[in-house]
């Protein structure tokens, strides 16, 4: 199933070929100018071709490398994280542990190798964790990590409910032919029908991955998502929302999109030029959002900022744009209740973000 729907976007979709072009590379606009010198794949991937996993740098394979890229939860104690630093970087170049990996982790590396692929890019094993130059190098280029990738393996849930949750049987969705159509008969079928009810994992908002501020970014500036670790895989692009079980019924993209239409990336590819609407809708989803560490608020966004520059050649001003400032300048703070993050103190005092 995924491999089909990989093959379909990759060979068929123009759309999802344009918005990764556009969003991590830019066209050739003064806005996008300075990102041009850059290289367009991560700095290091690990390797998990041959039965094993290595953490290999880009400058030792070749330069066009395809890659998937995983999002996912660190969970209630990042100690418990395996994570590259400084005294397991030579280490993890001859091998990672795969019995120190967590499920999440070694599913998403089967998932790779079923699929063809020999790299997949990890946050926590790719940048190391204990060097904040590293650190704030691979952060500011998330676009560019997520962008560039075949494909984002998002675990919905956090690892603590790493082992994936009871598969429904999909005989119970696939329609029954009561008498398969003829050419001068229609064909009679017998479905379930598909309602948030009956596809309650069909709930983004319920998902815990979605309440990560991290992976707004990572989600939206991939070109193709496979959500996994729920009841079914779900599979997202630019021209194609797809359940493995309910198929593309429109009921499940409602169910995606309603009330928070910035998720889809069908949305935010077709309606760009809609832009406040479009901006204010991604900033109040975004400030909901949780965050281990309060001074990441900025860098987290920071890939979607760069990506929506590449694509409307507009200029940023510190989570507001020159283009609209005036009207960007329109917001307001009301308190209700406990303030549950301090702002930024870089940010200037006009920015939401201060």
């Amino acid at each position: 199933m995924i491999k089909k729907w990989l093959s379909t976007c990759q060979d068929c979709h123009t759309k999802c070929h344009l918005f990764g072009r556009q969003t991590t590379s830019g066209v050739p606009t003064k806005s996008s100018r300075d990102i041009g010198g850059l290289p367009n794949r991560p700095t290091r991937v690990l390797d998990v071709s041959h039965g094993k996993v290595r953490l290999k740098c880009n400058t030792s394979i070749d330069t066009n490398f395809d890659y998937f890229t995983l999002s996912h939860m660190w969970g209630p104690d990042p100690t418990k994280q395996l994570r590259l630093e400084l005294d397991t970087f030579e280490r993890f170049q001859e091998e990672v542990p795969w019995h120190e990996l967590s499920d999440i982790f070694k599913e998403a590396v089967c998932i790779t190798r079923l699929l063809g692929y020999d790299y997949i890019w990890i946050d926590s094993l790719c940048i190391i964790q204990d060097s904040t130059a590293d650190w704030n190098k691979e952060a500011a280029r998330m676009a560019t990590v997520y962008g560039n990738s075949s494909c984002n393996l998002a675990f919905v849930c956090p690892p603590q409910e790493s082992i994936c949750k009871h598969r429904d049987d999909p005989r119970g969705y696939a329609p029954c032919v009561l008498r398969p159509k003829a050419r001068s008969l229609r064909g009679v079928y017998l479905s379930l029908a598909v309602s948030e009810t009956t596809v309650d994992w069909l709930e983004p908002k319920k998902w815990p991955l979605f309440n990560r501020a991290w992976v707004f970014q990572e989600r939206i500036l991939s070109p193709r998502n496979l959500y996994y670790g729920n009841e079914a895989m779900v599979w997202e692009c630019c021209e194609l929302f797809c359940d493995e079980l309910v198929g593309t019924a429109p009921t499940a993209l409602e169910a995606y999109t309603h009330g928070t239409e910035i998720l889809s990336k069908y949305y935010l590819h077709s309606t760009i030029m809609k832009f406040m609407e479009v901006w204010t809708g991604a900033v109040n989803e975004y400030r909901h959002m949780q965050l281990t560490k309060a001074k990441d608020r900025v860098i987290a966004f920071a890939g979607i900022a760069q990506a929506i520059q590449n694509l409307s050649g507009f200029v940023y001003l510190a989570g507001l744009w020159r283009e609209s400032l005036p009207l960007g300048l329109l917001w307001g703070f009301k308190q209700s209740g406990t303030i549950r993050e301090s702002g930024v103190e870089t940010a200037p005092s006009w920015s939401w973000f201060s």
